[in-house]
This record gives C-alpha cells, structure tokens and sequence, in this order.
C-alpha cells in the first residue's frame, strides 16, 4: 500500500515537472530563492536584536538615565519651589482680603 503512494506520488511529480516549461521553472526558483533570501535576512535580524548590549551601549545606556534622572529631579525642586510660592502668594492674598474687610 505504501509502495503504491510512493509510486503514485514519483509519477505525479514527474508528469507536473515535464508539463512545467522552463520559464515557470524559472520563476518558480526566483521565487524560491527569494523566499530563502528573506528567510535568511530575517534570521540575521533576528540575531542582532538578541545579541547582549556592547560595553559601549551599556555606558551610553547608563549616562543617558543618569541624565534624564537628573532632569526629572530639578523638575520636581522646580514644582516643590512653585507649589511654596504659591501657597505664601495665596497667604498673602487672604491676609490682604481680610484687612479690607
């Protein structure tokens, strides 16, 4: 049974191949070796994301958090010295309304 597929498959395959003219066989190995190109090119892609970061990146990585920390710090002295001015300038403002009064 199993000798009478394989048979039957070797025969169709070659009844497909000789009723293929080579200019289909032509675009079909075109179309083929672009597949594996981009198979391959997405392989390699693949393996560069993955690798671990250089010495170099790491550095570059960490200065560029320790800057944007430094940032997010004089902005929150920044805040912390509006918000008291604020609130003095409110103090202010109520204590001139009551002297009206």
């Amino acid at each position: 049974m199993m000798e009478a597929d394989k048979l039957l498959a070797k025969t169709l395959q070659t009844r497909e191949r000789e009723e293929l003219t080579d200019e289909e066989k032509g675009k079909l190995f075109m179309e083929l070796m672009e597949k594996r190109r981009k198979h391959f090119a997405a392989l390699r892609a693949q393996e560069k994301r993955n690798r671990p970061p250089t010495k170099a990146q790491k550095r570059t990585q960490m200065s560029t958090y320790l800057k944007h920390m430094e940032v997010q710090e004089s902005n929150k002295k920044k805040v912390e010295g509006s918000e008291e001015k604020a609130k003095s300038n409110k103090k202010k403002s109520l204590s001139k309304k009551r002297a009206w009064k």
